[in-house]
């Protein structure tokens, strides 16, 4: 008898693995005929476990909205909804729509990371679907109103946090309770002084230069919980001037007193490489690029509890209609950087130069340098 069931179980599986892979097959078509969806969902029993089983996998849901005007010429939101799985599976209907809502609700349900782009409150038995569901631990809000951010928010802790920088900078009365924060372009000194803001980790995109201020700056208490700081910085010429780094190095260390861990990217675009025809070289020559990658001695005062990773990114435009004159400076570089790591990769007209470094300053200091250069022969 034990046989026989344990063949039907197994058969009632197979079935049920069929109907998720055939539901995910109306999922696709049902991007231009949702009718085709709710027509799949209303076949059987089989059908609606099938689809149940899909709806698990559901990776994120992304809310955006339009205004349309009514009748009477009155702005009315409409809101849309796209449900996203992996290997590329979407979906994208109104929230409105009848033939999609059971599967909406699923996503709601079972989601566990959503975006809003929506300047309107998010309608509440969407809201409320949110709270109820256990999974839902990554947020992202790029548009959004602060009443519904706040009901969200305040839920519970977060896995991770993306916050848009005009929102976030009207939180004040929202606490953030979250492993991961990610933001870009704020100012570091407010998030510092944030005290609604609760976390493990920060990555923070930044244009903006270390400053000496930040050592005058009261740290909220909340903040003493963060153990990784990732500051990623663009554009920036971070290092005319190491002497500052290890001075924000030093406030932080004194600071933040469980940060574990640092990780720094200093990206610099610096001015092009541009070949002189008259003068038969470039305008900058290689044994320059000492004076910016020659600095690791300075770093080795260093005397921190904190395990800092430095990268430090340098990338090089080289103007020339010449390939043997892009040659023959290479072959320079590689002399002064010979401690250095060479490659190089073709990608249609453009070729990339990449010269690389790691070394261990200290026992709890890593730095990697990376001088790229990038040559376009048209």
């Amino acid at each position: 008898m034990s046989k026989y069931l344990f063949s039907f179980r197994i058969e009632m599986f197979l079935n049920l693995d069929l109907y998720e892979d055939l539901f995910r097959e109306f999922v696709i078509l049902g991007v231009e005929t949702p009718e085709i969806v709710s027509g799949f969902i209303l076949s059987g029993r089989e059908s609606v476990g099938g689809m149940k089983m899909f709806m698990k996998k559901i990776e994120n849901i992304h809310f955006w909205n339009k205004l349309f005007y009514d009748s009477n010429r009155l702005q009315c939101p409409y809101y849309f909804v796209e449900l996203r799985w992996d290997n590329d599976v979407k979906i994208s209907t109104s929230l409105k729509d009848s033939n999609m809502e059971k599967v909406i609700q699923l996503g709601l349900n079972s989601v566990k990371r959503i975006e809003i782009d929506i300047k309107d409150p998010l309608p509440g038995e969407v809201v409320n679907l949110l709270l109820k569901n256990p999974n839902f631990t990554e947020i992202e809000i790029y548009h959004c109103d602060l009443s519904t951010i706040k009901i969200l928010m305040e839920s519970r802790k977060f896995d991770r946090v993306f916050i848009e920088r005009s929102i976030f900078l009207n939180l004040n009365n929202t606490l953030i309770d979250t492993k991961e924060l990610e933001l870009y372009y704020v100012s570091l000194e407010d998030i510092l002084k944030a005290g609604f803001i609760k976390m493990n980790s920060l990555i923070l995109y930044s244009n903006e230069e270390v400053n000496d201020s930040l050592v005058a700056v009261d740290i909220s208490p909340n903040l003493k919980s963060l153990e990784r700081f990732e500051l990623i910085m663009r554009d920036g010429d971070v290092f005319h001037n190491p002497q500052k780094i290890l001075k924000f190095l030093g406030f932080l260390n004194t600071k933040l007193v469980n940060l574990k861990l640092l990780i720094l990217d200093f990206n610099e675009f610096r001015p092009d490489l541009v070949y002189i025809n008259e003068e038969r070289s470039f305008n900058m020559s290689p044994n320059s690029f000492k004076n910016y990658v020659d600095y690791e001695e300075k770093l080795t005062i260093y005397n921190g509890q904190i395990k800092v990773k430095l990268n430090h990114y340098f990338d090089f435009r080289m103007i020339s209609n010449s390939k043997e004159a892009v040659e023959d400076y290479l072959e320079n570089l590689k002399k002064e950087l010979r401690n250095f790591e060479y490659s190089y990769w073709i990608e249609g007209n453009d070729t990339f130069f990449n010269f690389k470094k790691s070394s261990q300053v200290k026992e709890n200091f890593e730095l990697n340098i990376l001088v790229g250069l990038n040559h376009w022969l048209g």
